[in-house]
């Protein structure tokens, strides 16, 4: 008797199940969605799961549902999406950084390579060794700079173009 005061507490009768189509793939096995209620001036959110109860003999005497309030992952997951949503135009921001500053640095680069250039093919007869030097040392640093300059928009077209990560060999 208990058992039959309990079927009429949790199990949904057969009659109330809702529509003729859906009725056999209720009662066919657990099913899961998704629903919104208001609840005073909130949406609360709940995952409802819904499976066959079935009686002594393996005959389906209801539907047993179970309601679980899901509002705070909704709303957790609405951040996260915010949060993903400004973090890639972020990115994008950087990108188009990187990729205008180092345009940017690269003219005026180009013109201390050419002026230490010009200035040891034509003056490094007249010129100390020290100068000679430090002439070489400009040249040397300018090298470096145009490497991290490249780097960097290597750095901004892998980025922008979307590439997949690939494994790498750190031994």
């Amino acid at each position: 008797h208990l058992q039959h005061g309990l079927v009429r507490l949790v199990a949904t009768r057969l009659d109330d199940v809702g529509r003729a189509e859906h009725r056999r793939d209720r009662l066919a096995g657990r099913v899961a969605t998704q629903r919104d209620h208001p609840v005073g001036a909130e949406t609360r959110h709940f995952l409802v799961t819904k499976a066959p109860f079935r009686d002594a003999d393996g005959d389906t005497a209801g539907i047993i549902t179970l309601a679980q309030d899901i509002s705070d992952r909704k709303r957790i997951e609405v951040m996260l999406q915010e949060s993903l949503h400004e973090l890639a135009e972020h990115n994008r921001e950087l990108q188009d950084f990187a990729f205008v500053a180092s345009q940017d640095l690269q003219e005026p680069l180009r013109k201390i390579r050419i002026f230490a250039d010009a200035i040891l093919d034509r003056e490094a007869a007249s010129l100390s060794s020290g100068a000679v030097d430090r002439v070489g040392r400009i040249q040397r640093a300018a090298q470096r700079m145009q490497g991290l300059i490249d780097d960097l928009l290597s750095y901004s077209r892998v980025v922008a173009g979307g590439q997949p990560f690939a494994m790498v060999d750190l031994a």
